[in-house]
């Protein structure tokens, strides 16, 4: 990780007891999400059950923190563009997996951020099969859309020394926060919504004073 600079390191088809969540802090929270989404031949009630829970797990992530759900998903998108999810830099054509894994992403507000950004095609493929044959691009970088503009670039690491048939996948994230600047404006009072008893507390004082002034006023003119 050090050689190749990396923070963060994703590991997929792996369960260490006590490890895969962490609290990234401030200034704003990061959720990552590792999953392994289940092949094309698994039964279709394996699949449904991968995406339910998925889903529950997501819906408790607050949503105004970062996500970013990457891994094996074992489905293809295609090259045909999908507003807000898929951009226009994907391979191959798109399977019944990658039409499940759009509509995910279209029910969450996230963008398949791998299709975002040009590069040559070895720096797509991300699995080859084991006789060398085939290369497709099964695996993917998610972001919710609000933070799409974070995602400086993402692609594959051919040659990278992982003893797996999966190309070694990075994406470079920065998060610039907006600054808000202190308003100098002094509020005007909201002279329509004073409370009633104020009101009338502030007019028993007028009277009062007016009474006072005018006692005070007699006083005078006798002693003149």
């Amino acid at each position: 990780m050090d050689r190749i600079k990396m923070d963060i390191l994703g590991i997929g088809e792996l369960k260490w007891t006590g490890n895969g969540h962490f609290t990234s802090g401030k200034p704003t929270n990061l959720t990552i999400i590792q999953i392994y989404a289940p092949t094309t031949e698994a039964e279709e009630s394996i699949i449904e059950n991968f995406y339910m829970e998925l889903q529950q797990l997501l819906d408790n992530v607050p949503k105004k923190d970062t996500i970013l759900i990457i891994g094996d998903w074992n489905a293809k998108v295609g090259e045909t563009e999908v507003p807000g999810i898929v951009e226009k830099f994907e391979l191959g054509k798109r399977n019944e997996a990658g039409d499940r894994l759009i509509e995910f992403c279209q029910d969450n507000h996230m963008v398949i951020t791998n299709t975002c950004f040009k590069q040559p095609k070895r720096r797509l493929y991300t699995w080859t099969t084991p006789n060398g044959q085939h290369r497709d691009q099964i695996d993917y970088i998610l972001c919710n859309r609000r933070w799409k503009s974070s995602i400086k670039s993402v692609k594959t690491r051919p040659g990278a020394d992982c003893g797996t048939d999966h190309e070694l996948l990075l994406a470079c994230f920065r998060i610039k926060l907006k600054q808000h600047q202190k308003s100098t404006q002094t509020s005007k009072p909201d002279l329509q919504n004073i409370p009633y008893k104020y009101k009338v507390a502030v007019k028993k004082q007028i009277r009062r004073a007016q009474s006072d002034w005018q006692r005070t006023g007699r006083i005078m003119a006798r002693n003149t």
